[in-house]
């Protein structure tokens, strides 16, 4: 019966557990789908990243095959540049100004299908035209590159931006900063825009936009305003000795010779001066000889002649060295040295200068530039101070020369051009006429530059000179030196 019993009830239907097996697979079906799912996922996302990792190294293979290819097409264009220099294929041994013409006929010419590299070219060889004193030429260049770039990119881009702050720059290089101030805003947000306020491309920016706004009377608060904060960021995003700080220290220390007087810039032009002496430089690099240049005008301004003499001349038989004697800074060299001459009281050696200046001023720039029209002026002042012009020819140059370029300085400037031009004016025996026109004159250098300004105090005893004659019938002397094209005054 046990047995039987037992055997019935192994026979007997009833709830029969799964194997050990088939138990797990139940129990576990949902966490297995789980990390399937997690697996596949995982799968997905390595194929998207490979795909994605496969799309960046060909488009990384891409903009290297594009820059390879950008390479080889500027030093394509280098080499023929350079090629034209062997007198052997030109004939001759030709100028840079003629090599930079050569390259710009290349790109008329169809150089390259490449824009990009093309508005780079032409923005290189645009800033070299302008340098050279070619500014008509170097703007065309300038604006045809911008043009470019913005119909590659549009007016937001960082190409762009920086083609746009060349140009504003350009038009400073001109003397044409009214024109140059609205672009240079523009540049300025744009910078800012796509680059960190310490980035230097921003800080560029902003330099040309204060040298647009330190040529007008009204804006120098501002440009000085931009100009310290800038400098400031140089200073602890560049370093002290980066380039880019020492640039915007000239700047500030010009600005500063107009709103202040000499005395707070001579310390800043002095640091860049040694800056620029220090061993491990070129000693006859053109930053190192325009320091001594804006020192040297600086000391002759405040009369320590003295010490002004060696580093003007210093700087001019460098330029000639390294430049060449036809170069524009060679010929602001000259300037400078002419005005030296006049304030040391050789006035020989002052029209021996400034006679070879004016005329190349009016070539270098356009006989309406300021410069042109400032080297005019001194001459004639010059040359009525020796007796060496009749007074009456002297007036008839001096209101030419004020009425043909009403553009081409601010109010200050003409105001001290016009000094020179009643000095004329009461040698010629037109006393009532010198006379108002010198009231006049002091009046805006008042305005410009204040009651205590040196330019003011000179302008003011020109002024009594005029007067006295005025009242004694005599033919009053001659001004003091007026400007230079790197200066305001």
């Amino acid at each position: 019966m046990g047995i039987s019993r037992s055997r019935n009830e192994r026979s007997t239907p009833g709830p029969v557990d799964p194997p050990a097996g088939r138990r797990f697979r139940l129990r576990r079906g949902p966490v297995a789908l789980a990390a399937l799912a997690i697996v596949l996922i995982g799968v997905v996302v390595a194929l998207v990243v490979a795909v994605g990792g496969m799309r960046r190294a060909r488009r990384a293979l891409a903009e290297q095959v594009d820059e390879t290819e950008r390479v080889r097409l500027v030093t394509g264009f280098l080499c023929d540049m350079l090629g034209a220099a062997d007198p052997a294929v030109s004939g001759h041994e030709p100028t840079l100004g003629e090599l930079l013409d050569r390259g710009v006929a290349r790109l008329d010419a169809g150089f390259t299908r490449d824009a990009d590299v093309e508005a780079s070219i032409r923005l290189a060889i645009g800033r070299s035209l302008v340098t050279i004193g070619r500014f008509t030429d170097g703007l065309a260049q300038i604006d045809a590159a911008y043009r470019a770039r913005v119909r590659m990119y549009g007016d937001f881009h960082t190409g762009t931006a920086s083609a746009l702050s060349a140009k504003a720059w350009a038009l400073n290089f001109a003397g044409l900063h009214e024109q140059a101030e609205p672009l240079a805003r523009r540049a300025v947000d744009l910078a800012h825009y796509y680059f960190r306020d310490d980035h230097e491309e921003s800080l560029m920016a902003v330099r040309t936009l204060a040298q647009a706004l330190g040529a007008r009377p009204d804006k120098r608060g501002e440009a000085e305003d931009l100009l310290r904060t800038a400098l400031e960021i140089a200073r602890r995003a560049q370093g002290r000795r980066a380039p880019i700080t020492s640039d915007l220290t000239a700047d500030l220390a010009g600005l500063l010779c107009v709103r202040h007087g000499f005395a707070e810039a001579e310390p800043l032009q002095r640091w860049l001066l040694d800056r620029a002496r220090e061993p491990a430089r070129d000693p006859s690099s053109p930053a190192l000889l325009m320091r001594m240049h804006e020192l040297g005008m600086t000391l002759t301004a405040v009369g320590r002649l003295e010490e002004a003499e060696p580093l003007i001349r210093g700087s001019l038989d460098g330029r000639r060295e390294r430049l060449g004697p036809d170069h524009p800074l060679t010929w602001t060299g000259v300037h400078a040295l002419g005005l030296l001459l006049e304030a040391r009281g050789d006035l020989a050696g002052a029209e021996e200068q400034l006679g070879a200046f004016a005329p190349a001023a009016s070539r270098l720039w356009g006989g309406a530039s300021g410069a042109a029209v400032g080297a005019s002026v001194d001459l004639v002042r010059i040359r009525l101070a020796r007796r060496t012009v009749a007074a009456d020819q002297a007036e008839g140059i001096l209101a030419a020369a004020l009425g043909s370029a009403p553009g081409a300085a601010d109010a200050g400037i003409r105001a001290w051009w016009s000094v020179t031009y009643a000095v004329a004016l009461a040698q010629a025996g037109k006393l009532d006429q010198a006379r108002r026109v010198a009231i006049d004159a002091e009046t805006a250098l008042r305005a410009a530059y204040g009651p205590g300004d040196p330019w003011t105090l000179r302008a003011g005893a020109a002024m009594r000179e005029v007067e006295q004659a005025a009242s004694t019938g005599t033919s009053p002397g001659s001004p003091p030196p007026a400007s230079t094209p790197e200066h305001p005054r």
